[in-house]
């Protein structure tokens, strides 16, 4: 986009004082670039932008704000049917009537107040108007309020819903769980083995969706968490090991769930090394003579979702058509639909032009607001019966992330559920810090609202194997479960422990005697009698795995053995 200065060096000195009257300014002169030069000097001041945004009524300032959400340019055809016309004048006419002073629309409104300008750009076949904001008026303006956005229509709710949930936190705790049991080793360039992956992999949360809407974000999914993991620095390197950072992890897991989650968010919109665009299964991004910003591509998108309420029901499919038809560039500086290289998969053909729109923008949208967002808990998803499009709908979590707000967590965790009989269920509302600390000694038995587990001396070993006293588990499973967890179970696991190292099993090789005179005969023997070890009877004699093979040898050529 242009700045503001090159916008009015195309001006008359008509137009100039127009806007020079609408917002105040006195023009000491009647040279055109010296009067368009001073003019920018003084709208650029912070204090005549604000004065400027006083004038506004409520529907100018949502023209204003709808174009900041579209990254400061949006197409004029749609915008003028939704905020008015600008009314065509020349100078003489402009100098008659002074049409600053009563403008007829919002958008008229804008014009003279130097706040929006005109210009043009190829579209496929056609040549498109565009109204836009100058690239250094932007960052003056203050950030849209909640309700600016564009003009989605809502979808009736459907029948079939996907809820958004904590899956991501709780596939992250199962992560720092094994980690903590494991301590994988760390690959270079992937994070985890494909064998540490997949173990992770077989204990994420799933739910029964067929066909499930976000089914593209899935084979991406390990990877996504891997990423927010480390810009969380919820582990650490230790050695060619990976291991939880023990405060981070520890802080992260007891915060309230919207704070988790929304840490996540945070993670992901920052993350510039997540691209949305490359990791579309349809087209494949080829060549190094363009550049692409994924986190401003990301904010852009989600800049002009806030044009959604919470709780509302959009079709992805009409969302993305209104955005092509008022926003289309949020994440094309320029618009320039030619030079970047991108080959649909199928058919091997480049999309280029703005034809391809739907190809390239389209699934970038869908690949956002069904992936990542669905996955953290900012979008319910769900279809439409009859066309089988997909629908989503804001979350309270989603709206106000997308509006940098925070979400009121609940008033405080529910506790586990201990059985006497070594079973212990964790809820969907308690305390993710509990469910890792039971993946430390527990073995997890299935997810039913939450997740269940059990506790038996096997389990039990893991983490008393790390150097954990008993003391601390029956300690943690008293308070975890608000003091309700059985005497006779805190009992058993005491005993259980107790047990611990108390049997040992081994492979020996025994020596064995026709009779206890012949063993005696055998130990009496100043070659073969230190070799041997204890008695296990009368006529029988262990042999130390260091030394069967020399005492084999001795009795074979001493003849006590064939």
């Amino acid at each position: 986009m242009r700045e503001l200065a090159e916008c009015l060096l195309d001006y008359s000195v008509a137009r100039l004082r127009a806007l020079a009257a609408a917002r105040g300014i006195d023009l000491p002169t009647n040279n055109r670039v010296q009067a368009a030069r001073f003019l920018a000097d003084q709208m650029l001041r912070p204090e005549s932008v604000a004065e400027a945004l006083e004038i506004l009524n409520p529907q100018e300032r949502e023209a204003l704000e709808t174009v900041q959400a579209a990254g400061g340019r949006v197409r004029a055809d749609p915008f003028m049917r939704r905020f008015g016309e600008i009314r065509s004048m020349g100078d003489g006419r402009l100098t008659l009537e002074q049409p600053w002073l009563a403008p007829v629309s919002a958008t008229e409104r804008l014009w003279f107040l130097g706040l929006l300008f005109k210009a043009f750009a190829d579209y496929a076949d056609e040549r498109v108007a565009f109204l836009f904001i100058p690239s250094d008026v932007l960052p003056l303006l203050p950030p849209p309020r909640a309700q600016a956005g564009l003009p989605f229509e809502p979808h009736e709710p459907p029948a079939q819903v996907w809820r958004a949930l904590d899956t991501a936190s709780v596939d992250v705790c199962t992560f720092l769980a094994h980690v903590q049991n494991h301590q994988p080793r760390y690959v270079r360039g992937r994070g985890l083995s494909p064998q540490d992956e997949s173990a992770w992999r077989r204990r994420w949360v799933w739910r029964p969706m067929s066909p499930p809407p976000f089914a593209a974000f899935v084979p991406m999914r390990a990877q996504w968490l891997l990423r927010v993991v480390g810009r969380l620095k919820l582990v650490r390197r230790a050695g060619d090991r990976i291991r939880p950072a023990s405060d981070a992890a520890r802080a992260w897991l007891s915060a309230p769930t919207p704070a988790r989650q929304s840490q996540m968010w945070s993670a992901w919109v920052a993350d510039e090394g997540w691209d949305e665009l490359r990791r579309i299964a349809e087209i494949r991004c080829e060549g190094s003579g363009w550049s692409h910003d994924p986190v401003r591509t990301r904010q852009r998108l989600l800049d002009l979702l806030k044009g959604c309420e919470a709780g509302t029901w959009y079709s992805l499919k009409q969302v993305a058509e209104t955005i092509r038809e008022y926003a289309p560039d949020f994440q094309r500086t320029g618009g320039d639909y030619e030079s970047w290289y991108i080959r649909d998969v199928k058919t091997g053909q480049y999309l280029r032009g703005f034809e391809h729109w739907d190809e390239v923008e389209g699934r970038l949208i869908a690949q956002v607001v069904a992936g990542a967002m669905h996955y953290v808990g900012a979008a319910d998803l769900g279809r439409d019966a009859q066309t089988g499009d997909v629908l989503f709908a804001l979350t309270e979590w989603g709206w106000a992330w997308l509006h940098g707000g925070e979400v009121e967590p609940a008033a405080e965790f529910a506790p586990i559920a201990v059985g006497d009989d070594g079973r212990v269920r964790w809820p969907s509302d308690g305390n993710l810090l509990h469910r890792f600390q039971l993946e430390r000694f527990a073995t997890w038995t299935g997810d039913d609202d939450g997740a269940v587990y059990e506790i038996t001396p096997v389990s039990l070993a893991r983490i008393l194997s790390q150097g954990v006293d008993v003391d601390a588990v029956v300690k943690f499973l008293a308070q975890a479960s608000a003091g309700q967890a059985p005497e006779g179970l805190l009992a058993r696991v005491r005993e259980w422990a107790m047990r611990r190292g108390r049997a040992r099993l081994s492979r020996a090789v025994l020596l064995e005697a026709d009779s206890a005179e012949i063993l005696a005969e055998i130990r009496a023997d100043p070659e073969i009698g230190p070799l041997l070890g204890d008695a296990v009877g009368p006529s029988c004699v262990r042999v130390p795995d260091a030394h069967w093979r020399r005492v084999e040898a001795l009795l074979r050529s001493k003849g006590f053995i064939a």
